[in-house]
């Protein structure tokens, strides 16, 4: 994907919203879970604590009796489950599982309430459960603190490979939507793609209009599309029409003043003739110019053969005079095709063909291949040819090499504008028998 696509940032903005949504998921879960297990743990501490509770008793002699408890690892030195009894004035009993340790507890709150902390017992966390209980005589009763307790370490390692069990199972269903949140946007773009096919095939020729049977969500883009293509066309039929009434105009005053020109000459002011004629043909040239660039329409909308449009241009060209007979060969197959209409190419090929008739000696040659889904159309002459570093000033509005020559300088500018307008190549170079090759190229 391209960094400025619309498809790349849905695809992050979902892939983001996915890791948090996750991310908040796994730490609900393992906050969740490791509350469960340690209130599953007290609620096993407070079983262990009612039965010390029901295990004690005073003889006569005043002596605590504790009978076992059922879970034998309250008699397993450091076994992580641990008893204890605090009476006043007595020293603490324990568990043999504390072994000479005893644990530092704060006193319950209240008689009959069990309530839990967390202390340190030799340099390890355990959790502890206590509550105040009464026993004996109801005349002397003996107030005792009972506490059972285990070491807090389980309920961490328990809820760290729970974490860990998380944590895979989050990242291959973060894998799984990100996944399905790229096929989501392949399939909901794909209707971008279609506006994509359908533009090509107009640009191509080979369809005027987007149809109409694409989703809701972008009819209203497709109805502005074909709005804007029915304007642009309505627009070039309206240029062409006045560029053709402009020409028709003008083709009748510049007549007259070619006519006055010769009677000029034949009066015997040769001079005044020429400057007449150099500035008839100047605005000849610039209207010529300014009028094939008023009628390329904004957009191609046909796909012409090529074949036939050079031969008849090739044919009207030849009419016209020049020094010595000219040999036109033409070498082009006939599936080759352009894609905007034949005034265009008409245009540019009057201008080169024409160029070439100037200055040739007596060849011109057309050729043209296709490779790659890539035109060239070749117009070779055998003429002087040009220098290599006047190339591109040939190209330049007004520039002529041979100022002897008649002639405005503006017939490559012109197929240099044209090309440029209709997204072709334009390329000069010296032919192998030394005169010029003209290469127009295009995509089909």
């Amino acid at each position: 994907m391209k960094t400025n696509s619309l498809s790349l940032r849905l695809l992050v903005s979902a892939s983001i919203s996915v890791l948090l949504a996750l991310l908040a998921t796994g730490i609900t879960f393992s906050y969740f879970f490791k509350t469960y297990f340690e209130d599953r743990v007290l609620s096993e501490l407070a079983t262990h604590l009612q039965q010390l509770t029901a295990n004690i008793e005073i003889d006569p002699e005043g002596q605590f009796i504790i009978y076992p408890l059922a879970d034998q690892r309250f008699d397993q030195p450091f076994s992580g489950l641990y008893w204890q009894i605090n009476a006043a004035d007595t020293k603490p009993l324990h568990s043999r599982s504390l072994w000479d340790l005893k644990m530092e507890l704060a006193q319950p709150t209240s008689l009959g309430v069990q309530e839990s902390q967390r202390i340190d017992l030799a340099g390890k966390e355990v959790i502890a459960l206590s509550w105040i209980v009464t026993i004996g005589e109801d005349t002397a009763p003996t107030e005792l603190t009972l506490s059972v307790a285990t070491d807090y370490d389980q309920i961490q390692a328990t809820a760290l490979k729970f974490d860990k069990k998380l944590v895979l199972w989050l990242s291959v269903l973060a894998v799984a939507l990100i996944f399905a949140a790229w096929l989501q946007v392949r399939i909901g773009l794909r209707p971008l793609e279609e506006i994509r096919v359908e533009i090509n095939k107009i640009r191509s020729g080979s369809s005027h209009h987007m149809p109409d049977n694409l989703p809701a969500e972008v009819a209203p883009l497709v109805s502005e599309v074909n709005q804007l293509l029915d304007k642009q066309q309505e627009n070039l039929l309206q240029a062409r029409n006045h560029a053709g009434n402009l020409a028709h105009g003008l083709k009748t005053p510049l007549t007259v003043m070619r006519a006055l020109a010769q009677q000029i000459r034949e009066a015997g002011m040769d001079a005044l003739a020429d400057d007449i004629n150099a500035q008839t043909n100047a605005m000849a040239h610039f209207v010529e110019r300014e009028l094939a660039r008023s009628r390329i329409g904004p957009a191609a909308t046909t796909s012409i053969s090529v074949l036939p449009v050079v031969t008849r241009m090739v044919n009207a060209i030849s009419k016209l005079p020049s020094k010595n007979p000219i040999d036109w060969q033409i070498d082009i197959p006939t599936d080759i095709t352009a894609p905007f209409d034949e005034f265009n190419l008409l245009e540019m090929l009057g201008n080169l063909l024409d160029n070439a008739r100037e200055w040739t000696k007596d060849k011109i040659v057309v050729t043209a291949v296709q490779d790659n889904g890539k035109v060239r159309l070749t117009i070779t002459d055998n003429g002087p040819g040009v220098a290599k570093a006047q190339l591109n000033e040939v190209l330049q509005r007004g520039k002529r090499l041979d100022p002897s020559r008649e002639g405005t300088g503006l017939g490559l500018a012109i197929v240099q504008d044209l090309a440029d307008s209709l997204g072709c190549t334009l390329e000069l170079d010296n032919a192998e028998n030394g005169g010029l090759a003209v290469t127009l190229g295009w995509d089909v």
